[in-house]
């Protein structure tokens, strides 16, 4: 049997640093940590913003701070909700320990990450201004950040089904879950188009496109958070449901 010293030296030998990941690329966990972050702050700062400048219900001196907080909000949840996804959805060859070395690589490369799509979501937010101004340029740059924005989003979801694929191969009897957070989209989708819901804290009211988005997110970001738990509970109850009728047996 392998000593202490030998164990601690193989240990440290498979021991992955950042510039290993770098040069190896980053694992699913780290991506999805960092696409997800882009992803909810462009989201938030850009289509968000864009959608309650072009209904004219705030004036286009808010737009830095709409679009600053709005990112900052998207950003911090998307990289929270990334970084669980990824950590459930990592690889089935994937240990515990290489998933959280690799959320914490995708920590330290969020940071420019997040600096680039703020700039993105900055593009988007000026839809209404450059639309109203005429000027090709401007026009040129906002509609390349429609396509960045998109591109990344596209990124992000690719990141997520993945990581998906993995929780229902890990987790079969997870599959109710697909369904039952099919079912809240839908919902929520019909009645957010009836009815566009309040900006919380102002009199704003968003647009159809602002409506398609909120139902997205708070599909993502609280039905499925709250769905993952309630399967989880379930299935541990049965657990030990199973494991006492066995007793009685």
């Amino acid at each position: 049997m392998p000593t202490e010293t030998e164990t601690r030296e193989q240990r440290a030998r498979e021991r992955r640093t950042i510039r290993d990941h770098l040069r190896t690329g980053l694992e699913l966990p780290g991506r999805l940590e960092i696409s997800w972050a882009m992803g909810g702050g462009i989201v938030g700062g850009g289509p968000l913003v864009a959608s309650v400048l072009m209904s004219g219900q705030a004036s286009s001196s808010m737009l830095l701070t709409m679009t600053t907080l709005l990112f900052l909000i998207g950003g911090g949840l998307g990289l929270v909700h990334g970084a669980l996804l990824g950590y459930l959805g990592r690889d089935t060859e994937m240990s515990s320990l290489e998933a959280l070395e690799s959320l914490v690589v995708g920590v330290f490369l969020a940071i420019p990450a997040l600096v680039f799509a703020w700039l993105v979501a900055a593009w988007i937010a000026m839809t209404a201004p450059a639309l109203s101004m005429g000027e090709a340029m401007v026009v040129g740059i906002v509609a390349a950040g429609w396509v960045v924005g998109a591109a990344i989003c596209c990124w992000g979801a690719w990141q997520g089904w993945q990581a998906l694929q993995n929780i229902l191969d890990r987790w079969p009897a997870h599959r109710p879950g697909v369904v039952i957070l099919a079912v809240v989209l839908v919902f929520l989708l019909v009645s957010f188009l009836s009815w566009q819901p309040e900006v919380w804290g102002t009199d704003m009211r968003v647009t159809g496109v602002g409506a398609l988005l909120l139902a997205i997110g708070a599909t993502i970001w609280i039905a499925a958070p709250i769905t993952a738990l309630a399967l989880w509970l379930l299935r541990i109850r049965t657990g030990l449901e199973d494991e006492a009728n066995g007793e009685m047996v």
